[in-house]
């Protein structure tokens, strides 16, 4: 009796110890400095809103030219867009940066708003700073690292990001 409990037990845990399917590494384009993934990307929609955020990690190189992540990169989202009432989830969001500018805010935890650059979507130009491959719709701006109000009052930013060799 006992060792069939220990057993139970241990297949209890063992369900709780699996994780959801491990995501493969986005490829980062030639001339590309990186690529954002923004997961887990919450919604929210009211008539004639509609916003939502998120939060991923930014794939690029080192100094050393290695490949890392840095992580958390938060994006909140939106759009005078919205039809109805209503919250769920929405799929993942895929950026890929060719600005250094954008790259090094990023790594720097500095917010970065879509309007003061160059957009493209599913489409690259030489003057696309970030490019949206997936995710987000034309008409929804976006803000990398979003500071809460209030700290940015007082002076408060973000840390700089460690960007882990993978």
């Amino acid at each position: 009796m006992h060792t069939l409990i220990v057993i139970l037990w241990g297949v209890v845990l063992s369900l709780f110890a699996m994780s959801a399917p491990a995501r493969s590494l986005p490829t980062i384009p030639s001339g590309a400095h990186g690529v954002l993934t923004i997961t887990s990307v919450k919604v929210g929609s009211l008539p004639f809103l509609h916003g939502l955020k998120g939060e991923g990690r930014y794939l690029t190189y080192n100094a050393q030219g290695k490949l890392c992540q840095a992580a958390p990169v938060k994006l909140i989202a939106g759009a005078r867009t919205g039809d109805r009432i209503g919250f769920g989830e929405r799929e993942d969001i895929e950026l890929v940066v060719y600005s250094e500018v954008i790259s090094k805010r990023l790594l720097a935890g500095q917010k970065t708003v879509s309007i003061d650059f160059n957009i493209d979507y599913q489409m690259h130009n030489p003057r696309t700073d970030i490019q949206i491959t997936q995710g987000l719709l034309r008409e929804e701006g976006f803000i990398l690292h979003p500071h809460k109000a209030w700290s940015s009052w007082f002076g408060v930013h973000s840390n700089a990001l460690k960007c882990e060799t993978i």
